[in-house]
């Protein structure tokens, strides 16, 4: 279906300015504009985006009033604690944001509950490669002897070991140099001394040298875990110095007459749908078709369109 710009109209805009400062009357303005049977809750419920939009701009008029009257107070750091706590436990109030996405902010309950299935959180795995590992060993039977690396290069294709048995090491294989090219030597604990302290880099014990680590963010799923896009929809109807938004949200006064004049300003003249299609009505062309083979609409009427449309299962269609 074709999407739908949602925003007021400058008219609209002007209205509402209207109307406050200059004491319009209502039923003067709407008089004649509106189609006979025209109803506006069923016309809001049709464009919920209207009804959303009123909703979020109140409650952002309010945080900001709110915000604007701390500071005015001298409270603007006690106020800025407050918000911090308030969002932190508006995040983590899982019913309350099922509710408002499903009920305010357009989604679904399949959508809901797709996207627990699909999401995921940011992970950082951190892969690194140790590519050689050396370690000190001495002979037992010279009495001035001192220790010497010895290597294991684990990631060549010559591969020293170390054999561990009882906590301790019974026997290291490994190489003269740090290529592990040629005859790896075995060394038995019987006959030689391992230095495996790492503290004293000058002595010959055991080195670890890793390679660069590598990063990757991978997402990984999360069984449950909302999806971040939801939390930020939900958080446009967050009061931020109150605890029951669900509650307040129920109670904002909506302004009906601007959602009428929505549509005899703007919406009408573009092809809006303002009620249901019925039995009976003599229906017409739909305001966008789509072309089978292109998979585009394409509208068949141009703005300011000359007739009323209803809503075909979400389609607008002219009513004849």
């Amino acid at each position: 279906m074709k999407n739908f710009k949602i925003l007021f109209s400058i008219a609209v805009a002007s209205a509402l300015v209207g109307c406050s400062s200059m004491a319009v009357d209502e039923n003067e303005a709407l008089e004649g504009n509106l189609p006979a049977d025209f109803d506006v809750n069923e016309y809001m419920e049709l464009h919920p985006e209207l009804k959303r939009l009123q909703i979020k701009d109140y409650i952002a008029i309010h945080n900001e009033s709110a915000e604007k009257a701390a500071k005015a107070a001298g409270t603007a750091a006690e106020f800025k604690t407050a918000k911090a706590a308030d969002e932190a436990a508006f995040e983590a109030d899982t019913a309350t944001i099922h509710k408002i996405v499903t009920t305010y902010a357009g989604y679904t309950e399949d959508a809901w509950n797709l996207t627990l299935q699909n999401s995921t959180r940011d992970s950082a795995v951190v892969e690194s490669r140790t590519d050689t590992i050396a370690v000190g060993v001495k002979s037992k039977a010279e009495a001035d002897a001192k220790f010497t690396k010895v290597w294991f290069c684990p990631d060549s294709t010559n591969k020293g070991s170390i054999t561990i048995e009882a906590d301790a090491v019974s026997a290291v294989t490994a190489f003269a140099d740090s290529t592990c090219t040629g005859e790896a030597k075995d060394y038995a604990a019987a006959d030689y001394d391992f230095n495996l302290k790492t503290d004293k880099p000058a002595e010959a014990g055991l080195k670890i040298r890793e390679a660069k680590d590598t990063v990757d963010v991978i997402q990984v799923p999360v069984e449950g875990m909302v999806n971040p896009a939801l939390v930020k929809a939900a958080k446009e109807y967050n009061f931020v110095d109150a605890t029951n938004d669900w509650d307040l949200i129920a109670a904002i006064p909506l302004d009906l007459f601007a959602i009428s004049y929505q549509y005899s300003a703007y919406g009408q003249d573009h092809g809006w749908a303002y009620r249901r299609c019925k039995e009976g009505d003599n229906l017409g062309r739909l305001l966008y078709e789509l072309n089978p083979e292109t998979l585009t609409y394409t509208e068949t009427a141009t703005y300011p369109v000359t007739k009323l449309y209803c809503d075909d299962n979400g389609e607008p269609r002219e009513l004849n």
